[in-house]
């Protein structure tokens, strides 16, 4: 049988902790990249322990960086013979008022939620089609309902989604004549340390899982099938 790999931006808890615990428990070697090495350790075992079949490589990178993105997609290139899905998770916010919004705030989003998946996915996109031959692949964008929707407070983070939804509809179109599925997946808020300082709470908020189910569905779709935009939110309101 064929190893099957995957590369997955975000990966050292949260959402991508769980994406990448789905895909060990599906037989992917994986190819796991954050800032913190510890919490990326911390991956690579629960990784390793759901599937002791399975390879488990982590670099850290700073994705604001274009040289950690280049370090990173070399790493992954040496690692992987093929890439069969790649997940772009990795994102961040700052919130404030529009009148109060800060150019450096906008920079650094710009730079990770935006930038960053546009540039990675360039260059692991042409090493799909390098490697993968007619079997095709899976691009996995965790966009956030934030790419949808605008939400106070949200005034740069609403730009890097917008951004970030339209560039993964724009890519679906030339990715799927060349056999690559490409998805936006659109949660409302997760509970994740995301958002360990809603004021709030996060009881309310959908859980990790429910995004790992999602992935799930795409996961086992076949390849004649095209998932553009999975927009889902938490059923309970805010109280």
């Amino acid at each position: 049988m064929n190893k099957k790999y995957a590369v997955i931006t975000g990966a050292s808890r949260g959402i991508g902790r769980g994406i990448a615990i789905l895909l060990a428990e599906y037989g992917y070697n994986l190819i796991l990249t954050a800032r913190k090495k510890d919490k990326l350790e911390e991956t690579l075992n629960l990784c390793t322990q759901k599937n002791k079949d399975i390879e488990v490589f982590t670099k850290t990178a700073d994705l604001a960086n274009i040289n950690d993105i280049d370090a990173f997609v070399n790493f992954a290139k040496q690692k992987a013979p093929r890439l069969d899905i790649l997940v772009n998770n990795a994102g961040f916010s700052r919130y404030a008022p529009a009148s109060k919004a800060a150019l450096h705030d906008w920079e650094e989003m710009m730079a990770v939620n935006l930038r960053a998946p546009f540039y990675l996915t360039g260059k692991l996109f042409n090493y799909m089609l390098e490697k993968n031959g007619d079997s095709g692949g899976k691009i996995i964008n965790i966009v956030s309902k934030a790419g949808v929707v605008p939400f106070e407070w949200s005034n740069i983070y609403n730009q890097t989604k917008f951004g970030f939804l339209g560039y993964t509809k724009s890519l679906a179109l030339e990715a799927k004549k060349k056999g690559i599925q490409v998805s936006a997946i659109c949660p409302g808020s997760v509970a994740t340390d995301f958002q360990k300082n809603n004021p709030l709470g996060t009881d309310w908020m959908l859980q990790v899982s429910d995004v790992v189910n999602v992935v799930e569905m795409i996961l086992k779709s076949p390849n004649r099938v095209q998932f553009e935009e999975i927009v889902f939110a938490p059923v309970r309101k805010k109280s």
